[in-house]
Order: structure tokens, then sequence, then C-alpha cells
């Protein structure tokens, strides 16, 4: 369950930690740096519906407060960050929501390598993030929590290969349940990588990793076991490619609740409760490729990608995408990126219940750096959604307009 800070008066004040420190020897450094933001954006497709008549438009107003902090000596070292977010909408009240955010990073540095530790907790809305192209697209307010944590370490095998393990849980909560088919799901990680850094230009690595989902409400269980080669290499020093490519293996189990109609002698007809279990095993390919190539005053990355993730539909999912992106800097504090993403998620299993969905997304997004400490970003993001169950696309268009300012840095040492 995540942390319930609307209880807490005061101490749900928007504030974001974030600490980042270079430890010396000998000496403890500390840092803290807050930040503020305040957005306007206008929405014309709030819930993503494809027809006309039920496209809901809304402007809302967002203001975030951050911090960022760390406290660090020569083996160790602990960030930590707060984030509140208040959203409101102006027309649609109802979906003013809260974000809340709290997140731990530790570091210890050992004879047999280096462990790590996160841990986090988050409080958010399911239409908060429509336009993201990574979220489960919902046309629903529908509040959840988040808690995940995750557990690693790194060790030098020799002065070229280093070997990493890591484990990790997340656990989503909505509120309340079954909204729009949503849900509650427990997702368990676990990874193992070998790297090896051939010349300075050149490193590959190779992945084994196993995915646990499970969804309580529905009984739904899938197990995805993945391996995979990995290479970056830097052809030039404005020019660098990477690639990965392997196979997944899946399986999904589904209990399925029955009753069996038993006609008994003595008593009649007899309801008795029996479960029904379907199961399906899938395989297929993933994979990774980037690419990005700058010149004096420009650059172009391109990028295409295939995994496993989690979703809160009750399955895992197999997203493919596409991204292209142009990145323009106009002068030293002036600077243009537009960008180009397809994404396509499918169901793992053929027990699996979401449908086939296909997202595009494109538009183009100017950062001013107006002084050091204030920035200005104004954004254009046009969105198209293709599913299965809707006969016509869903079409979205958001502008936005953030204000930023970034406190200078506070640190010491003793």
């Amino acid at each position: 369950m995540g942390v319930d800070w609307r209880g807490w008066g005061v101490a749900a004040v928007p504030l974001t930690l974030t600490l980042s420190v270079s430890p010396s020897v000998g000496a403890l450094e500390w840092s803290v740096d807050p930040l503020a933001k305040a957005e306007i954006r206008y929405n014309d497709n709030i819930r993503s519906n494809p027809t006309l008549a039920d496209q809901t438009e809304d402007l809302i107003h967002q203001e975030t407060a951050q911090v960022e902090g760390a406290l660090a000596s020569e083996l160790w070292d602990i960030a930590g960050t707060l984030r509140v977010e208040e959203a409101t909408y102006t027309k649609n009240s109802e979906l003013s929501t809260s974000i809340y955010y709290i997140g731990f990073d530790a570091s210890y540095q050992t004879e047999l390598g280096v462990w790590s530790a996160r841990l986090s907790t988050l409080q958010d809305s399911t239409l908060t993030d429509t336009l993201s192209i990574d979220a489960d697209l919902v046309s629903e307010h529908v509040p959840f929590d988040t808690d995940s944590i995750s557990l690693g370490w790194l060790r030098s095998l020799d002065e070229r290969t280093q070997l990493q393990l890591s484990v990790g849980r997340v656990d989503r909560a909505y509120h309340p349940i079954g909204i729009s088919g949503l849900r509650d799901y427990e997702y368990t990680t676990f990874g193992s990588t070998v790297t090896r850094q051939y010349t300075e230009r050149l490193n590959a690595s190779l992945s084994l990793n196993f995915n646990g989902f499970s969804t309580p409400q529905t009984h739904t269980d899938s197990d995805t076991l993945e391996l995979m080669a990995e290479a970056t290499y830097q052809l030039a020093d404005t020019l660098a490619v990477s690639g990965g490519f392997g196979l997944r293996s899946s399986k999904t189990k589904v209990i399925i609740p029955a009753t069996f109609l038993f006609e008994s002698p003595s008593l009649g007809p007899i309801l008795i409760p029996v479960e029904e279990i379907g199961k399906s095993k899938s395989t297929g390919p993933i994979f990774s490729l980037d690419a990005t190539k700058s010149w004096e005053t420009y650059s172009v990355a391109l990028s295409a990608s295939r995994s496993v993730s989690p979703s809160g539909f009750g399955n895992e999912t197999v997203a493919t995408a596409l991204q292209a992106r142009l990145t323009y800097r106009f002068s030293r504090r002036l600077k243009g990126v537009y960008t180009a993403s397809l994404r396509e998620t499918s169901s793992v299993g053929d027990n699996a219940g979401t449908s086939t969905q296909e997202r595009f997304q494109a538009g183009p997004v100017v950062t001013w750096n107006m002084t050091e400490d204030w920035l200005l970003r104004a954004r254009y993001v046009h969105m198209r959604v293709d599913r299965t169950i809707f006969d016509t696309a869903a079409l979205g268009n958001r502008f936005a307009l953030t204000l930023e300012y970034v406190w200078p840095k506070i640190s010491g040492s003793y």
C-alpha cells in the first residue's frame, strides 16, 4: 500500500528532495537542490475517446515543488527525492488530483563489490499522463499507489569485465478496483548481466532475466524468461550505435472460478465450486536498437525496441516501439526538440484479456533557459490511438507551457 499523505496536513506541502554527491576521501559531503515548477496545459480529449460526442476538453494547471539532496562518504552514499504536485482541472473539477512521490537510493562499496538499493512510493491517477506513450491508456480517473523496491550488486571480475545481479518488486493498487478493467498487480524481477569492455569504443553484454507477474483479483500469473545479448560501439566522436537481440519465453495461467452441478439422490441438486485453469505459452524475439549522430548545432537519434512489461489491465504486454528525435540548438540558451513515436502493445499469452493497441505521438518542444535559474518550456503533442475494440481511432492534442525555477545548489562538507 502507498503512504496516504493526504492525512498529514502541513506535511503534504509540495516539496521534492534529491541529493547529488561527489564524495572525497575522509569527508562527508551533502547537497540539496530545490526546484519549483508551474505548468498550464490544454487537452482537447482528456479521456482519449474515439468519438467526437464523447470527447472532453479541459484547461489544467499543475504546480510542482521539488528538492533534491544527498549525503556521501568515500564508501557509501544516500540520496532521497520528495515531490508533491497539484493538478487542477478547470471544467472537470472531479478529476483534480494530488501526486506524491518519495524515493531513496543508497549504495555501499566493499571488497566484494558495490551494493545498491532503491525504494520508492508514488500516489498518482491514470489521467495525469494520458498522453504518455508508455502509460496504460485509460479513459477514467482512477487513483493508484505504486510501491517499488530493488536491490543490486556489481562486481568487477577483472579490469574489463563486470557482473551485475539485481532483484526487484513493484506493487500497483488501484482505488477502486475494476474501473476501466484495471486490476492490482505484483511484478517481481530477477536479473543478471555480464558486461565486457573490449576497447575504448566497444563493449558488449549478456543478460538473463526473469519476470513474474501476478494479479490477485483475476488469479492471473505470467512468468517470462529473457536472454539477450547487447553491444555498444562508438563509431566516431559524433556517432554512436547500440543494439541487442534476444528471445523470451512466457507462460501464462488464468484461474477461472466456476461451479459444477451434482445431482444427489438424497439431497437433490448441489452446486460444487470448482476452478477452471487456462494455460498458454508463447515465445518471441526481444530487441533494442539505438543510433545517435551529432553535428555542431543539431543531432538526430533513432531507436527501436521490443520488450515485455506489466500492465494494469491484468496481464503482461509485449510492446514494440519506434522513435525518431531531432534536436536543434538555436543558441546557448534556446533549444528545440521534435519527437515522433509509435508504440504497439499486445497481450502476452492467449488467455490474457486486453486488445491490441497502437499509439502514435508527435510534436515539438522548445526550451528557453532565460537565466541560470529560470527555464521556460513550450510543448505541443498530437496523439492517435488505434484499438481493436473500436472502429474509430482516438485523436488528442495537448498544448503546454511550463515555467521552472531551480534554486542554486546548497552544499557543504564536514
